[in-house]
Formats: C-alpha cells, sequence, structure tokens
C-alpha cells in the first residue's frame, strides 16, 4: 500500500469527476465505523462546538455563516483502530472517501492529515476534476478554471494511509482561477467512508440505490412528440437502473416503490439577450473564424426578415414585430463553445471598454449563486416543483412554498415513454411569448426518504420567431455539472 507524501506544495491527487457522482447510496463494501468530530468553524480543536458520531452512508450537515473565504468549518475524520486494521489486511486497495454535498453556495475541500488546513496546517488534498486534468494535460493545454464547475459536488478518494484525516469545507474562493466568487454562504452535507477499491468504485458507493451511473440514464427530455395532445410537453425520463446499454433487462429491485418530484424554472431574464440579461453582461461576444460577427446588420430589431437568411448562426431571436427577445440558447451554446479550452488567464477581454469572459454557456447555467443544481434539496430550494394539477407554476413560488412538501408521483401516476422502460408526465403552461428558457429537473427518493436527482436540462422553443408567427414546439439539451 502506498503511502501518501505531504509537502507545501497543493497536491491535486486523482478523484472521480463530479459529473456523474450526483446521487447517494447506502452499500459499502464493508460496514467499517468511521468517527467525524465537527470542530467547528475556525478548527481549533480546543475549542471543538460539538462532537458527532456517524457509520459510512450517513451525513452531516454544515455552513456557514459568510461568504469570506478564511471561515471554515473542519471535520476530524477518525478511522478506529480495529476498523483500519481489517481495511489495511482484508482489502486489496484500502481507500477512504470524503463527499461534501452541496446544498447552497459553493463548498469546498481541503484535506489535510495533520491538523485542520484553515488553522494553518498544510494539507496534499484539494478537490479538482481529475478528468479534466488528465484530458487537457493529454492534449498539452493549459487547465480552464471554469471547468471546475464550482459549486458541484466534491468527491475526493485517497489511499487509506492514515487513521486520522482533517476535512475543512470552506467558501470556493476564485481568485486566479474563475471570476465567478460566492455570493450566497455555503452550505452542505459531508460524509465520509472506506472501502476495497478493487470491489468497489467510489461512484457506485455514492449513487442512488447503490446503482451504477453505467447502467442508469439520467438524462430528462421535454417536449412535444408524437401522440402528445396539443398544449402539452412530456418530461420523459428512465427509472434509476435503467436506460443505458449496460442496463439490465430487468428493473432494480426496489425502483417500482420510488416516487418523482418534477420541477421547472423560468429563467428567460437570466439568459436574456443582447441588451439586458447576466450573460450579456460578463460575456465576450463570439465572432466566426474569419472574424465577422455571427450576428450581422440584419438581425437587429425593426428589420430582423432577413436574419436567417443572411446570418445563419446568429443567436439572437425576434417576435413577431422584430423586437428582440431572449437568447436562441441552442445556437448561443454552439457559439460559445470556441471559448470552451480559454484558460482563466487568456480569458479576460475589454469590450466596448467593459471587462467581460470567455467562457462557455454551461457555465452559466450551472451557477450556484443562483441556485444549486447537484442535490435534492438545491433543486428544491429554487426550482418550482409541479403539482399534482400537472400545470407549470405561473406566478414562480416564494421561498416558503418551494419548501412545502409539495406532490410527488409513483410510477403509476405516469405513462409510458416513448423508448421501453422510460416514464413520461405530461404537463401544460410553458409559455413562449418572449422564447422563454427553462430548468426541467427531477428528484427521486425511496422508501426511507434518501433522494437523489437527475441530470439537469434547458428548454426553449424548436425555433426562434423571425419576422412572423411559427409554431412553437419544444426541444431540450441537457448538460451535465
Amino acid at each position: 500500500m502506498g503511502v501518501l507524501t505531504f509537502c507545501t506544495k497543493r497536491v491535486y491527487l486523482p478523484i472521480m469527476s463530479s459529473r456523474n457522482l450526483l446521487l447517494k447510496s447506502a452499500r459499502p463494501s464493508a460496514l467499517v465505523l468511521v468517527m467525524l468530530l465537527l470542530l467547528g468553524t475556525g478548527g481549533s480543536p480546543a475549542g471543538a462546538a460539538s462532537i458527532s458520531y456517524t457509520t459510512m452512508g450517513q451525513q452531516l450537515t454544515g455552513e456557514l455563516t459568510n461568504t469570506e473565504f478564511t471561515e471554515a468549518v473542519c471535520y476530524q475524520v477518525v478511522v478506529p483502530l480495529d476498523q483500519m486494521d481489517d481495511a489495511v489486511t482484508q482489502f486489496s486497495s484500502p481507500k477512504i472517501l470524503f463527499n461534501v454535498e452541496p446544498t447552497a453556495g459553493m463548498p469546498h475541500m481541503r484535506i489535510s492529515t495533520y491538523g485542520c488546513p484553515n488553522d494553518g496546517f498544510r494539507y496534499g488534498l484539494e478537490y479538482m476534476n481529475t478528468q479534466m486534468i488528465n484530458s487537457l494535460k493529454a492534449a498539452g493545454t493549459p487547465v480552464p478554471a471554469y471547468w471546475e464547475w464550482p459549486g458541484d459536488q466534491e468527491i475526493v478518494t485517497a489511499s487509506l494511509s492514515h487513521q486520522q484525516w482533517f476535512v475543512a469545507v470552506y467558501n470556493y474562493n476564485p481568485s486566479g482561477r474563475n471570476f465567478r466568487g460566492p455570493v450566497n454562504p455555503a452550505a452542505w452535507k459531508f460524509s465520509s467512508r472506506i472501502f476495497d477499491a478493487a470491489v468497489n468504485s467510489a461512484d457506485t458507493l455514492v449513487n442512488f440505490l447503490g446503482i451504477s451511473p453505467s447502467t442508469w440514464n439520467r438524462t430528462v427530455e421535454v417536449g412535444s412528440k408524437e401522440g402528445i395532445p396539443a398544449g402539452s410537453s412530456a418530461i420523459e425520463f428512465f427509472p434509476p437502473g435503467m436506460g443505458t446499454r449496460s442496463s439490465p433487462a430487468n428493473p432494480p429491485s426496489g425502483v417500482d416503490s420510488l416516487e418523482y418530484q418534477f420541477y421547472v424554472l423560468d429563467i428567460s431574464s437570466y439568459v436574456g439577450n443582447s441588451k439586458e440579461g447576466y450573460i450579456q453582461s460578463v460575456v465576450s461576444p463570439p465572432k466566426a473564424e474569419d472574424g465577422s460577427e455571427l450576428c450581422g446588420p440584419s438581425c437587429v430589431e425593426g428589420a430582423c426578415d432577413d436574419c436567417l437568411k443572411v446570418s445563419p448562426n446568429c443567436y439572437k431571436a425576434f417576435d413577431a414585430d422584430c423586437k428582440e427577445v431572449t437568447f436562441n440558447i441552442s445556437g448561443l451554446k454552439t457559439a460559445l463553445s470556441v471559448y470552451a479550452d480559454v484558460d482563466f488567464d487568456n480569458s479576460g477581454e475589454l469590450v466596448d471598454g467593459e471587462l467581460k469572459r470567455k467562457v462557455p454557456f454551461e457555465f452559466f447555467l450551472n451557477n450556484p449563486n443562483n441556485w444549486t443544481l447537484a442535490s435534492a434539496e438545491g433543486i428544491k430550494a429554487k426550482l418550482d416543483w409541479i403539482p399534482s394539477t400537472k400545470v407549470v407554476p405561473d406566478p414562480a413560488y416564494d421561498a416558503e412554498t418551494r419548501l412545502e412538501e409539495g406532490d410527488w408521483f409513483k410510477a403509476s401516476d405516469l405513462e409510458q415513454g416513448s423508448e421501453p422502460g422510460s416514464l413520461r408526465l405530461l404537463v401544460t403552461g410553458f409559455k413562449n411569448d418572449v422564447n422563454q428558457v427553462y430548468l426541467v429537473n427531477i428528484a427521486v427518493r425511496d422508501a426511507t426518504g434518501k433522494a437523489g436527482v437527475y441530470s439537469i436540462a434547458t428548454m426553449q422553443a424548436s425555433e426562434a420567431v423571425y419576422g412572423k408567427l411559427l409554431h412553437a414546439y419544444l426541444y431540450l439539451f441537457g448538460f451535465g455539472c
């Protein structure tokens, strides 16, 4: 078994990508007691605010009181000696896993074996997406900071080389790596466990119902397909453990008893257009490869009839009176993809005297300053649950209503989807008067109340309206965190 060597330099060790690790499991490779000592904000063991104990699969909640980067909650993770001995002698590849699931803000882990990192002790583990690092290094390109998706779930695994670990959870500090700092104090769920990497991979330990991500298609599709009544849209999905080539022929045990809650949120004002909205205020408008504008002179209010013909790659959208409405997100996503490999140091650009950034479209949607998309608690706090009437809420709920229990649907309440094994809910009430954009997602829970989330999706009219009324139907594309 290799022993970790810590030094003053920040060492980024291999971890699982957060993109596929959004859901929970209580199925460990062995039942191993891990003691968690909550050392409180400030992290001093002498001033411990409280002491808690947990077994694998259980969680501790934590939160910060402000957005300062120096404040932290520190956990002392102690593996009991007998369990440590069993793991070292009986496991082929003993490892320890640390998991922080955000419920608000941008929680970020640093891990040490010396003491709490926020007390000044040096640390050798800090979360970073390994998939990103390896792919970029292989391509010989620098690491773009915005691929870290701050605010998403953080999962770190390491060789079980020590009995005692100290995990400090901070607000994410974007300095030198990002431009989007937290505006809400971080809140999270923290858990830790040890496991045999030769038997279980980290993803199966944190996935919902112990189901491997390779057997579960978590994509959410929204649209008006053949056979769906006019005015309705279908939110379609696969139950856990189904929908991929690796899925079993029969649903996993317990799937039939699951319940689902459906969520939507109109983010049209956030996406905005070329005159107003968050994206235009911070993004550097992309250009064609030859340096020309993607939206030419014919793509302006009052004279937009020839926009698509003259500028087929324009991402602007207009209503019947040629008034600019919400960006066409399909076109905007394609246009901003040219910035996918731009590193932070080279992302700044002056546009009409204002500093703007070159970043991809998904970076704006996965914004934990507005919503947390990686957890059931996060989407419930910021998105609107669809009631039993199956009508999109209008107006949007207030904060108190969002936190109500809401309506949950069993599989028997849903229709069979267009694919074998899939399910769907037919809803009404999606608007398209200003080319609206919606976030759409689904939470799933078992009989114990343990919940997980699907991959968030965005939904908009299939075609923008240019100078004339077109029949609007819905399309979607999903994106991972």
